[in-house]
């Protein structure tokens, strides 16, 4: 569950860039 929010967030920060 940690790896999938840590993911989650990279991805969205990744995204919102």
């Amino acid at each position: 569950m940690m790896t999938f929010s840590i993911k989650f967030c990279f991805s969205r920060f990744m995204t919102g860039n």
